[in-house]
Protein backbone atom coordinates (compact mmCIF):
# COMPACT_ATOMS: atom_id res chain seq x y z
CA UNK A 1 0.00 0.00 0.00
CA UNK A 2 2.66 2.13 0.46
CA UNK A 3 4.15 1.53 -2.36
CA UNK A 4 0.79 2.46 -4.16
CA UNK A 5 0.68 5.72 -2.12
CA UNK A 6 3.95 6.69 -3.93
CA UNK A 7 3.21 5.92 -7.65
CA UNK A 8 -0.42 7.90 -7.54
CA UNK A 9 -1.21 11.27 -8.58
CA UNK A 10 -2.61 12.50 -5.14
CA UNK A 11 -4.04 15.24 -7.39
CA UNK A 12 -6.67 12.95 -9.36
CA UNK A 13 -9.44 12.20 -8.00
CA UNK A 14 -9.78 8.83 -8.64
CA UNK A 15 -6.73 7.69 -8.01
CA UNK A 16 -6.53 8.74 -4.71
CA UNK A 17 -9.71 6.74 -4.28
CA UNK A 18 -7.84 3.66 -5.61
CA UNK A 19 -5.51 4.12 -2.60
CA UNK A 20 -8.70 4.61 -0.77
CA UNK A 21 -10.40 1.14 -2.02
CA UNK A 22 -7.18 -0.74 -1.75
CA UNK A 23 -6.36 -0.13 1.96
CA UNK A 24 -10.24 -0.69 3.09
CA UNK A 25 -10.45 -4.21 0.99
CA UNK A 26 -7.15 -5.01 2.87
CA UNK A 27 -8.54 -3.98 6.25
CA UNK A 28 -11.85 -6.03 5.51
CA UNK A 29 -10.04 -9.04 4.78
CA UNK A 30 -7.26 -9.43 7.27
CA UNK A 31 -8.03 -6.10 9.74
CA UNK A 32 -9.71 -6.70 13.06
CA UNK A 33 -11.81 -5.08 10.73
CA UNK A 34 -13.02 -8.77 9.48
CA UNK A 35 -15.92 -7.52 7.01
CA UNK A 36 -18.65 -10.36 5.48
CA UNK A 37 -18.03 -11.72 2.38
CA UNK A 38 -20.54 -9.65 0.66
CA UNK A 39 -18.97 -6.17 1.65
CA UNK A 40 -15.91 -7.49 0.82
CA UNK A 41 -16.69 -8.56 -2.78
CA UNK A 42 -18.30 -5.12 -2.91
CA UNK A 43 -15.31 -3.28 -2.22
CA UNK A 44 -12.53 -5.62 -4.59
CA UNK A 45 -15.45 -5.11 -7.76
CA UNK A 46 -15.52 -1.06 -6.84
CA UNK A 47 -11.72 -1.46 -6.71
CA UNK A 48 -11.47 -3.55 -10.15
CA UNK A 49 -13.47 -0.85 -11.55
CA UNK A 50 -11.46 1.73 -10.41
CA UNK A 51 -8.52 0.16 -11.39
CA UNK A 52 -9.72 0.03 -14.87
CA UNK A 53 -10.61 3.13 -15.52
CA UNK A 54 -7.10 4.44 -14.28
CA UNK A 55 -5.23 2.28 -16.68
CA UNK A 56 -7.35 2.71 -19.78
CA UNK A 57 -7.21 6.74 -19.01
CA UNK A 58 -3.42 6.34 -18.96
CA UNK A 59 -3.10 4.07 -21.87
CA UNK A 60 -4.95 6.44 -24.00
CA UNK A 61 -2.58 9.03 -22.68
CA UNK A 62 0.52 6.67 -23.86
CA UNK A 63 -1.30 5.98 -27.21
CA UNK A 64 -1.62 10.00 -27.85
CA UNK A 65 2.48 9.89 -27.09
CA UNK A 66 1.57 12.81 -24.15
Amino acid sequence: MTKLRLLINPKEEDHERLADLTERVFRLATGPERGEPKTVRQVQLDLTACTQGILKREWERVKRGR
